[in-house]
């Protein structure tokens, strides 16, 4: 059997030098040959695919890690060079600084609650007085739009 596939390949080799006819498949033990040789190519080239997508997938894990270790470099450097750049700024600059201290009354206003004539604060349920803090009703506004 395999004394007539070393002659049967032979034989296709000679045909293609000399280019003299077409190679046809002439019975079933040629045709299951083919068969044999399709399968072979077909098995090739999922054994290559399968080595590919293996070395892709870790060549796209090494990039990742290297990806994650620029940022990380990028990040600290980053951080770094801020740090350096705010304190040297407000070193040089200190006698243009001004600090301004401004009450929050909208943070303030919310942890307020109006019961009557009275202001409550809501975590504690107390009664705020604080000096210049009053309320004050405004009259009810009729607005038309068109």
């Amino acid at each position: 059997m395999e004394n007539l596939m070393i002659n049967m390949i032979d034989e296709v080799l000679d045909i293609q030098e000399e280019e003299k006819e077409v190679w046809k498949v002439k019975d079933d033990l040629e045709a299951d040959w083919c068969l044999d040789k399709i399968r072979e190519s077909k098995a090739e080239y999922n054994r290559f695919e399968m080595v590919a997508k293996a070395k892709i997938q870790q060549i796209e894990e090494a990039l990742k890690k290297e990806r994650e270790k620029m940022e990380q470099e990028t990040s600290f450097f980053e951080s770094k060079l801020r740090e350096y750049f705010e304190a040297d700024k407000h070193e040089n600059m200190q006698e243009y600084i001004k600090m301004k201290k401004d009450f929050d009354w909208a943070e303030f206003k919310k942890k307020l609650d109006i019961n009557g004539n009275h202001i409550i604060d809501k975590e504690t349920g107390e009664i705020v007085e604080i000096e210049g803090l009053k309320l004050e009703t405004k009259p009810e506004e009729f607005k038309v739009e068109v």
